[in-house]
């Protein structure tokens, strides 16, 4: 155990971030919370250099995270009478996981076409497919502009934080308002 600690010291930063990538691609890609493209975002800002092992990893990690949740779907118990939105995807079938991407809906495909026992092997071709199409492009549209997108979403998280406290804010008050309004027609 001593060595494995010493040769996971070893590692280099970008081993880190590749393996934080993972991680993040990973869990987004089954119903736990992650926020893979944030995740690449990051470390392309950071170590561009690392543009194709990034997408690659996070395509990989991303596609075993959706046929993780395409084999929970398969433990299912087996769909009987499939409901509207089931018929369209059995009538669509693996072609439909190129949306695996989408958030919630893309997990929901996955197990979706598990538990309606789609072919195998084309599902797992579709959803790789549509995950690495994905990384492709916000990788490319990363890469070929010049704004920000690490201090931009770090913005647009301050903006949205300042927004729910203004709201806080006028909520109470609306609040203080009916009190005082209370008061003063007891009082009048």
């Amino acid at each position: 155990s001593g060595v494995l600690f010493l040769s996971m010291l070893a590692l280099s930063a970008a081993d880190w971030a590749l393996a934080g990538l993972a991680l993040s691609a990973f869990t987004s890609a089954t119903i736990l919370p992650g926020n893979s493209e944030l995740a690449l975002a990051a470390l392309l800002h950071y170590q561009p250099q690392l543009l194709w092992p990034a997408v690659m990893v996070a395509s990989v990690a991303n596609t075993a995270g959706g046929l993780t949740s395409l084999w929970l779907g398969r433990r299912a118990p087996a769909v009987t009478t499939p409901g509207r939105a089931l018929r369209w995807l059995q009538h669509y079938g693996a072609p439909m996981l190129l949306l695996s991407w989408v958030p919630l809906l893309g997990d929901a495909l996955c197990v979706a076409a598990g538990w309606l026992r789609l072919a195998w092997w084309p599902c797992v071709l579709w959803l790789t497919l549509g995950k690495t199409l994905r990384y492709l492009l916000l990788a490319g549209a990363l890469e070929g502009s010049n704004v920000n997108a690490v201090e931009n979403m770090v913005g647009m998280i301050a903006a949205a934080r300042q927004f729910e406290q203004q709201m806080k804010l006028l909520q109470t008050a609306e609040t203080n308002d009916k009190t005082a309004s209370q008061l003063l027609s007891m009082n009048g």
